[in-house]
């Protein structure tokens, strides 16, 4: 069974496509594993809604990025999940977005699943922008109204924060949208039902409804960072970084299990 080091020699772990400002990163198209033993599931319906909108929104307006899910099924391993990353420089999709060659500004909007057990209603959407407002803090309050206006579109209740928020405000691991935001991205997470992706993967109108949404918040995206309120709030912004920031000397991969 190959081990990371031998994989570092492999390409093709992770797919991109196009060149838009439109960044959308789907980590949990495979099994992951996190904290060294525990396994993260695989999402359903994210890449095919992924895939979907990349279609929709084209290259020029679009950049997708997923794990290589046929070089994971085939070699039967596990990467570690970059949705939850200890050493920020050993991850390799901060490295990947790091290389994007996207002109600024980029919206990014990372996407996961949650199951519909989690609220009382079948339908659900969670939108983390704990990144935002930790580090622009001077914007958000300006930022969440026009928000709650482009997500009200959907017709789908939903919530800020509650139950995820897509940052780390002890440092103790860095999320995807966390990552976004040290690349100077404006970062969203987005965790969706079960019965929510299932409708956006599936019935168009919902599909195009989330295009929209998508629309949207990149038309925002330009907006505020045009104003001087973002140029102030930038100049405040400090990174952080983890204070066990050194670099790992392995990544860790895992024979497949049945589960």
């Amino acid at each position: 069974m190959k081990n990371m080091k031998n994989m570092k020699n492999m390409k093709n772990m992770i797919k991109i496509k196009g060149q838009g400002p439109i960044l959308i990163t789907g980590p949990h198209g495979v099994y992951t594993i996190r904290n060294n033993i525990e396994i993260h599931d695989k999402e359903q319906y994210i890449n095919k809604i992924i895939n979907k909108l990349y279609k929709l929104l084209g290259p020029k307006r679009c950049t997708v990025m997923t794990w290589n899910k046929e070089f994971f099924e085939k070699n039967r391993i596990y990467p570690e999940d970059p949705n939850h990353i200890k050493y920020l420089k050993k991850s390799i999709w901060n490295k990947e977005m790091k290389r994007l060659k996207i002109k600024h500004p980029v919206l990014h909007i990372d996407l996961h699943g949650m199951t519909d057990n989690w609220f009382d209603h079948s339908n659900h959407l969670c939108i983390g922008t704990d990144g935002i407002k930790e580090n622009y803090k001077c914007l958000y309050k300006q930022l969440l109204p026009k928000l709650t206006r482009i997500f009200d579109t959907l017709n789908v209740p939903y919530s800020f924060n509650n139950p995820y928020n897509g940052y780390s405000h002890n440092n103790d691991f860095y999320t995807l949208s966390h990552q976004g935001i040290l690349n100077n991205f404006i970062s969203l997470q987005f965790e969706i039902s079960n019965s929510l992706r299932k409708k956006i993967a599936k019935e168009a109108t919902t599909l195009n409804k989330f295009k929209n949404i998508l629309i949207d918040l990149y038309s925002l995206n330009r907006e505020i960072l045009k104003t001087k309120k973002y140029k102030t709030c930038k100049k405040q912004q400090k990174t952080r970084k983890h204070k066990n920031s050194k670099i790992s000397k392995k990544n860790k991969t895992y024979k497949k299990k049945t589960l």
